[in-house]
């Protein structure tokens, strides 16, 4: 049972099973099969809604990765609150390079895109992450990321070489 800080985020936490079913029965079926033997990069981990359990249920280490500072202190709050130590937070906007990407969205649930937008913040991409020393082992990459997974594997070419994660992602095919 997941431990829940009493505000509006924690109404959300609790319908989470209803909301992406397929997306979170694939990535159920992964972890309870062990088919994950490594970290996990939950990417556009948002409020931790997978982060927390993927991390109250395995031993690796959760990169929850996420551009809001309002989400990561969330997600922060929440693991102290469940005496949980294997998550790492992240907050970065991830592309293909480091590079400024924009939104015309609120920071904490938004759609990137390269052209301009109103919110202008610095991306870097996971292999720079890797090269830096923030993320290691990669089993799995969990992309929710609202359209710019493109941009986010084409960043990621070095860490799928090294260590041959398996994806998952949202597609949004417009």
């Amino acid at each position: 049972k997941i431990k829940l800080i009493k505000d509006n985020f924690s109404k959300i936490f609790k319908k989470r099973n209803y909301h992406e079913v397929m997306f979170r029965r694939i990535n159920t079926y992964l972890i309870k099969n062990k088919l994950i033997d490594g970290n996990i990069i939950d990417l556009g981990a948002w409020m931790g809604d997978n982060s927390i359990p993927w991390a109250m249920n395995l031993s690796h280490t959760i990169y929850a990765i996420d551009p809001s500072p309002n989400n990561i202190k969330y997600i922060e709050e929440m693991a102290k609150l469940n005496n949980i130590i294997n998550i790492k937070t992240i907050q970065k906007a991830i592309s293909d390079k480091n590079e400024i990407i924009s939104t015309d969205n609120k920071i904490d649930h938004c759609t990137f895109n390269k052209k301009g937008g109103k919110t202008k913040i610095e991306a870097v991409s996971l292999d720079y992450l890797y090269s830096e020393g923030y993320i290691d082992n990669i089993a799995y990459i969990h992309l929710d990321v609202e359209g710019f997974e493109s941009n986010v594997i084409n960043g990621s070419k070095k860490i799928i070489k090294l260590f041959n994660p398996i994806i998952s992602f949202e597609q949004h095919l417009n």
